[in-house]
């Protein structure tokens, strides 16, 4: 089996590639819009064919690309809950085959409804890829998107700790850089959901968390609802009259320059387009009901994700040339290294 756990350093995700050396078929399990290209690339240069996106849960903290992924390479998108645009149901019990691998579908709702762990066994070592459910000391949270304290304890303890001891733990998200714990770790020493604390006392630590709402969650629980944006002519994922190739950056006369990353992203190592006007995601809307939806705009942000949702925005709203940057800065900084 090949396996492979990716990063996305925006919102702190674990993207994972699974892949079957006997019939070079893949998976990939919370991928991010963002990082799609890079996604793609990697599938390729390991010689595998993208079967399957699944997903442990409907994000609210960033957007799919399970579409997009969709559209160029013809793989079934998998999760657990009935939506129109997926392919899959994932049902407890159920045995994905991918090629001589199996994956195996564990329900696991509680941070929200819609949660799915997935366990896979390579030889003698069992691994299981927990999303929010269980991360490496702690859990999701359970107050939005039906959460529920007490069957979020109810599944790690009948769903993942049933799991042996050596089963190695592979989260959604991690904010310390750990990049995987085991099932007899996090019995021992997760603080909320160890063996030593039971489920008054779970429902006690996660009534008492008082966290503010994801930054993104109005963006991305309408996208994931749909599998991510949609594509094409008139659809969500639609950058407006074209894409800009970052070969082509020197033609930008005439454009409004957008950047709708964050400040500390605008002032960071991969910089900004000269004369371009910092505009966050989060408050991009409210913005641009001031602009002249007549005017030529340009819309940029690290790899192309985020600036293609403004540009569906600004399409929405009635702009008619709106132009998003393919790949964003970091291809810009590739282009200008070449």
């Amino acid at each position: 089996m090949i396996f492979r756990q990716l990063f996305d350093r925006d919102t702190w995700t674990y993207t994972y590639l699974i892949g079957d050396k006997a019939s070079g078929l893949a998976l990939i399990v919370d991928p991010v819009l963002e990082n799609s290209t890079r996604d793609l690339k990697i599938i390729d240069e390991l010689g595998l064919k993208l079967a399957y996106i699944f997903e442990t849960h409907v994000h609210a903290d960033h957007i799919t690309s399970a579409r997009q992924l969709r559209s160029r390479s013809g793989a079934k998108i998998g999760i657990g809950v009935e939506l129109a645009d997926a392919d899959m149901l994932l049902v407890q019990g159920q045995i994905v085959q991918l090629g001589e691998t199996q994956i195996e579908v564990r329900r696991t709702p509680g941070h929200t409804d819609t949660c799915t762990s997935f366990v896979l066994r390579d030889g003698e070592q069992t691994m299981v890829l927990t999303g929010d459910t269980l991360l490496i000391r702690g859990c999701g949270r359970t107050d939005f998107q039906a959460g529920n304290a007490r069957q979020l304890y109810n599944s790690v303890h009948e769903q993942i700790f049933s799991l042996p001891d050596d089963t190695l733990i592979y989260p959604g998200h991690d904010y310390l850089g750990n990049s995987h714990s085991s099932v007899g770790e996090e019995k021992a020493n997760n603080p909320r959901l160890a063996l030593s604390i039971d489920e008054i006392g779970f429902e006690a630590i996660m009534d008492n968390l008082n966290l503010p709402h994801p930054t993104r969650m109005d963006v991305a629980l309408p996208a994931n609802l749909v599998c991510g944006p949609k594509l094409g002519k008139d659809c969500a994922y639609s950058p407006g009259s074209r894409e800009l190739q970052a070969s082509e950056i020197p033609d930008i006369r005439g454009f409004r320059i957008i950047d709708v990353r964050s400040l500390q992203e605008y002032h960071g190592p991969l910089g900004h387009l000269p004369d371009s006007e910092l505009v966050p995601l989060q408050t991009f809307q409210n913005e641009a009901s001031a602009w002249n939806a007549e005017e030529g705009f340009l819309l940029t942000c690290r790899s192309g994700g985020r600036s293609a949702q403004a540009c569906s925005i600004l399409r929405s709203m009635g702009f008619n040339h709106v132009t998003n940057l393919a790949g964003g800065l970091s291809a810009w900084r590739e282009a200008e290294a070449g």
